[in-house]
């Protein structure tokens, strides 16, 4: 358990703790993809009678089953911006990741959670520079190497060439 700085009152707190205990701000939340706003409003699709009625009329039983085509998906509004996402496109707020004061723990904390590309961005946002050296320094903390061999390319050449010459000698 590390101590970090809450970002809204600057007490030390528990990297560990969802909420502040001195102000209450959240430091894990759910976030709109286009404007960041936590402000989000959730709807359950849910089934349709009206869809499943004309789905009975136009097709028989089967349009009952399309009433019920995406019954149960989720989708969010965001209040601040307006626009409708589904769940799948929310993004997931972690301030404890953003507080901590070792930089390399910032990224490794990103990647354990599967968050490889916000680590990339952060690291570009960072340091200033380009996307291809972001990556590269984001996959050597990952373990990840880079292979730049060529001999894919040359195996597929020298296996079309093999069954092209034998293609051609079975023709002739």
């Amino acid at each position: 358990m590390a101590l970090i700085k809450c970002p809204e009152c600057e007490q030390m707190i528990s990297s560990q703790a969802e909420n502040c205990p001195n102000c209450g701000m959240p430091l894990r939340y759910l976030a709109c993809p286009f404007c960041n706003s936590k402000d989000l409003h959730s709807d359950k699709k849910g089934f349709s009678g009206l869809k499943s009625a004309a789905g009975f009329l136009t097709f028989g039983a089967i349009g009952i089953l399309a009433g019920m085509h995406n019954a149960n998906d989720v989708r969010l509004t965001c209040k601040k911006c307006g626009k409708h996402f589904p769940s799948s496109q929310v993004r997931k707020v972690d301030l404890t990741l953003l507080s901590t004061n070792d930089e390399k723990e910032r990224y490794v904390q990103l990647i354990a959670h599967g968050r490889v590309l916000e680590a990339i961005k952060m690291y570009q946002e960072d340091h200033g520079c380009s996307l291809q050296e972001a990556k590269r320094v984001i996959d050597e903390i990952r373990g990840v190497s880079e292979d730049n061999s060529d001999s894919g390319c040359a195996t597929v050449i020298a296996a079309l060439l093999i069954i092209a010459s034998l293609f051609a000698i079975f023709l002739l």
